[in-house]
């Protein structure tokens, strides 16, 4: 049995009794399948995650097919009108160098709770040099959403800056903008999504379209 599955059936099963019984205390399952929709041959990428909240603490592992995702945060005034929430995530790869993130987001429903929305910074940076370098990119995320009766539809922007400019300079582009959309049914506690978005492609040095299609259980 691999690590991931493992990972699953342990917090299964501690959520299904009655051990972590705490009104504070939640959970979340994930899965998804990401591939592309514009033609180029690549791999889709399937992706596990678990997580456990407590009390505005959250942690979660994600395992996808080419590397794992270990993210913290807290979320400060998390009933207020505004939430804040920093965050720190550790991505591992097989074939690549490893990156650490570090990012802050902002969030709130103005306007009598009309939409949400939310801004997010983020550092990546590379733990290791390749050829004496590390990349180290600066992103920006702007999302949105309202709940339609059953559904949750939200739309981000996401810019994305290479900030070492001796890797920024040997780039098609050293600063791009990635759209999402997603739909999450969310009548039932199993909530199943559909996501697109647009990704700029520094091989094809154009932007790819991609669909994923997962569900989130949250208990």
């Amino acid at each position: 049995m691999n690590k991931s599955k493992s990972v699953l059936l342990i917090v299964v099963a501690l959520f299904s009794s009655n051990i972590l019984a705490d009104d504070k205390l939640s959970g979340l399952l994930e899965f998804d399948h990401k591939f592309n929709t514009s033609g180029l041959a690549e791999p889709a990428v399937t992706g596990y995650k678990v997580g456990v909240g407590y009390d505005g603490f959250n942690a979660s592992f994600k395992s996808l097919s080419q590397s794992t995702e270990t993210n913290l945060s807290y979320q400060f005034n998390k009933d207020g009108l505004v939430q804040f929430t920093p965050e720190l995530e550790y991505e591992q790869k097989n074939n690549a160098v490893n990156v650490a993130k570090a990012g802050l987001t902002v969030s709130g429903s103005p306007f009598e709770g009309l939409f949400d929305n939310g801004f997010r910074v983020r550092a990546d940076i590379e733990t290791e040099k390749t050829n004496s370098e590390r990349s180290k990119q600066l992103r920006l995320d702007y999302y949105a959403g309202k709940q339609l009766d059953v559904f949750y539809a939200q739309a981000k922007v996401i810019g994305v800056k290479e900030m070492n400019n001796t890797i920024g300079k040997n780039l098609h582009k050293d600063q791009w903008v990635n759209l999402e959309a997603r739909v999450t049914m969310t009548e039932y506690d199993f909530m199943p999504f559909v996501e697109l978005s647009s990704e700029y492609s520094q091989v094809t040095k154009g932007y790819e379209t991609y669909a994923k299609l997962g569900a989130t259980y949250n208990f």
